[in-house]
């Protein structure tokens, strides 16, 4: 009895592993992507927000075209302008098919800004821009900030 018992729970010890290996964890519609976003590029420039965004990170989930409306919806720093660039920050911009691309800025000087972006590989690539060609040529969305919006320094209206 005992030498079957044995076997028994060495045989559920070997499927047991092999079960949770086999569904990664999670639904088998989920993404293996950082966070199940639907690519692995995506996933990366979120891995690359949240590395300077405060807990939980970015908490939206949808395709690019969505993420400008959902980081403002979880109250995150969006800009407009191209010289409110900030390194970490996301970028936002409509490409020449008027798809959404988006990227991670990775550092800001005072004329360009050096961003990192997935090319059709998957792989990504380093480039550089100039404030005028963003703001003139680049379609820009605007950047999204791995910073929460601070309610304390807004106004209040007060009606007596």
């Amino acid at each position: 009895m005992k030498k079957i018992s044995f076997y028994y729970a060495l045989f559920l010890a070997l499927l047991i592993p092999a079960t949770v290996l086999a569904c990664d964890g999670c639904s088998p519609d989920a993404s293996p992507w950082y966070k199940h976003l639907p690519s692995q590029p995506l996933g990366y420039i979120a891995q690359e927000f949240d590395k300077s965004a405060p807990a939980p990170g970015m908490n939206w989930d949808g395709d690019a075209e969505d993420w400008f409306s959902n980081a403002a919806q979880f109250e995150w720093v969006e800009k407009t302008a191209p010289k409110d660039a900030q390194a970490g920050a996301m970028i936002l911009w409509n490409n020449a098919n008027q798809e959404v691309s988006v990227g991670i800025v990775c550092e800001v000087a005072t004329d360009h800004i050096v961003y990192k972006t997935p090319d059709k590989n998957g792989t990504f690539v380093q480039s550089s821009i100039d404030f005028d060609t963003l703001a003139n040529h680049f379609h820009l969305i605007g950047y999204i900030y791995p910073t929460k919006v601070d309610r304390s320094k807004q106004t209040r209206l007060i009606l007596k």
